[in-house]
């Protein structure tokens, strides 16, 4: 089933423009990654393991790194999907991760970069892949790093050092990696509920050097977003 052929799916007014973002009927809407930046984040900076054990700032060239590995990753499952050709997903290990734990998990890739707005919201993104699963939709939000799988995990779900919460209708939450994702990730759901009455659930991806992190979406995360945006 392809998403745009679902029953429930009428809203499709919203496009991408180059330099501009996201339109909406003439009316630019926010990207989520900014919006909640704007609306809920404080000064943010990632705490890294570095190779003695010691907790430290990640720094500008290690985190162009990573978004340069996700890049790639991200161009080379999207031409997966949309072309079905597997060389550019043979070269990437990263892709191949993600492919590998789709396949395990038994979700079918049903398209990659579909585009969701929330008019009354003003917000807009790209889901990186959705699939189906055995109880339906599920949205795949992708993630890269350089760190290794036990640097990953030791410093994911660190708060900020000088600001440890949240601002406004999230301050129970920690400001972590970890809280940044899963919200990205509630707010794509929350996009699909509200804008085309389609119900689906979630998992952050999280691909690291040696291997691969998933959490699901925790439902106490997207009912106090859901909550605040309301």
């Amino acid at each position: 089933m392809v998403f745009y052929k679902h029953p429930f799916v009428v809203e499709k007014r919203c496009v991408r423009k180059p330099g501009v973002g996201f339109e909406y009927q003439g009316r630019r809407l926010m990207g989520i990654t900014e919006f909640l930046r704007r609306s809920y984040y404080p000064q943010f900076t990632a705490c890294r393991r570095g190779k003695k054990g010691a907790g430290k700032p990640s720094s500008k060239k290690h985190r162009n790194l990573g978004m340069k590995m996700g890049s790639i990753a991200d161009h080379a499952i999207t031409d997966y999907v949309k072309t079905g050709s597997v060389r550019k997903m043979a070269a990437c290990p990263t892709a191949r991760r993600l492919a590998a734990f789709l396949h395990q998990n038994k979700l079918r890739i049903v398209d990659a970069h579909v585009l969701v707005c929330e008019p009354n919201y003003g917000i807009a993104t790209e889901i990186d892949v959705l699939c189906h699963g055995a109880k339906g939709l599920v949205v795949i939000e992708n993630k890269t790093t350089l760190q290794t799988k036990a640097e990953h995990r030791f410093s994911y779900k660190q708060a900020d050092r000088n600001n440890p919460l949240l601002l406004r209708g999230l301050r129970s939450l920690v400001n972590s990696e970890y809280i940044h994702h899963q919200l990205q990730l509630a707010a794509m759901l929350i996009m699909l509920r509200n804008t085309y009455n389609v119900r689906a659930t979630g998992h952050v991806v999280v691909a690291t050097t040696d291997g691969i992190s998933h959490y699901p979406m925790d439902q106490q995360i997207l009912n106090l977003l859901a909550t605040s945006l309301c």
